[in-house]
């Protein structure tokens, strides 16, 4: 069984990966999975497989300092899971199109990708194996279809390549759908994700490559579902961490040296904030900041900020809300 845990009741819980679900006992031995499979659950977070692909558990140790990995994850000063294995798929994600979704700021439509369904307003941190030379992606949506969005972003590494710490981040920034009233950090159309290596060092590109743990944490609110997935690249997913409050602090350690600090109260270490609308002006030439709809005759948009009919089924914003039709 997954290692799943509840921490107080300000809904603060956290699930490593089932791995066994595979029915093998040794190390990178892929197994067929159905979409819709379970890999994880605890009150508010359901974490399943969101296509068809084969699966392996992996080790999924961190950076190696004073020669031991660190690889024991700290959340609020608590241990949270309960070893390092981690679920890798097989399958490169790609979009409606067939190319890396992420080029086009697609959602995945196939591949390695993991589906958060929520159950209640808070925040998601997606705990995984991370690479400076890997894209990562997150999507928004529900049965109706899923909108690429921004997120937090935190890695580690032993700081032995160019002036990389022990660890960086950043908050890729997205811009505000018309209809929507906050920015929740959706990329615009056409908008490639970059490894986050570039979003760090500002090179277009980068020698520093390395591997280790990272958090991936976003916003997510209660009756919405979320695809995270690498991209050009199949994610090693060790598990999450889901609270109300959005302040988690956590690092990691190899019970030698000193403790990696990722995040400091919900925000990734050394973080460097990306505008995407600002940085890529001429990719978002004519996406609309938000217009407000008169309370009496509001107008709907659905998540891809597209003006939906009263008779639309599914995610709504409407006056800056989003709001689930049925």
């Amino acid at each position: 069984m997954a290692f799943a845990a509840v921490f107080s009741a300000n809904a603060q819980e956290s699930s490593q990966v089932n791995y066994k679900v595979l029915g093998v006992d040794a190390e990178k031995t892929k197994v067929a999975i159905s979409a819709g499979t379970e890999f994880a659950k605890t009150e508010n977070v359901t974490l399943t497989a969101a296509f068809d692909d084969q699966y392996q558990y992996v080790g999924a140790n961190g950076p190696k300092i004073d020669e031991t990995s660190y690889k024991t994850v700290i959340v609020n000063g608590k241990s949270l899971f309960e070893d390092d294995y981690g679920l890798q798929g097989n399958t490169n994600p790609t979009g409606a199109s067939g190319g890396n979704s992420a080029n086009v700021s697609e959602a995945p439509t196939a591949g390695a990708v993991y589906k958060f369904t929520i159950g209640a307003d808070g925040y998601l941190y997606v705990i995984h194996k991370a690479s400076s030379n890997k894209q990562y992606q997150v999507s928004e949506g529900d049965k109706n279809g899923y909108s690429p969005i921004g997120y937090k972003f935190v890695a580690s590494t032993d700081g032995s390549k160019a002036s990389i710490p022990t660890a960086y981040g950043y908050d890729l920034q997205g811009y505000q759908l018309e209809g929507e009233k906050e920015n929740l950090g959706h990329l615009p159309a056409g908008y490639k994700v970059e490894w986050p290596e570039v979003y760090y060092t500002g090179d277009a590109a980068s020698a520093v490559k390395q591997n280790g743990l990272g958090v991936i944490k976003v916003p997510v609110y209660e009756g919405l579902e979320y695809l995270v997935n690498a991209c050009g690249s199949k994610m090693t997913l060790l598990g999450y961490y889901f609270d109300k409050t959005g302040d988690a602090n956590i690092s990691i350690q190899n019970g030698v040296s000193a403790d990696i600090v990722l995040l400091e109260k919900g925000e990734p270490v050394n973080c460097k904030a990306i505008d995407v609308k600002a940085a890529f002006a001429a990719q978002t030439a004519g996406i609309n900041d938000v217009v407000a709809a008169k309370a009496e005759n509001a107008v709907l948009y659905n998540l891809a900020g597209q003006k939906v009919s009263k008779d639309y089924k599914g995610v709504v914003i409407a006056n800056g809300k989003k709001f689930i039709q049925k």
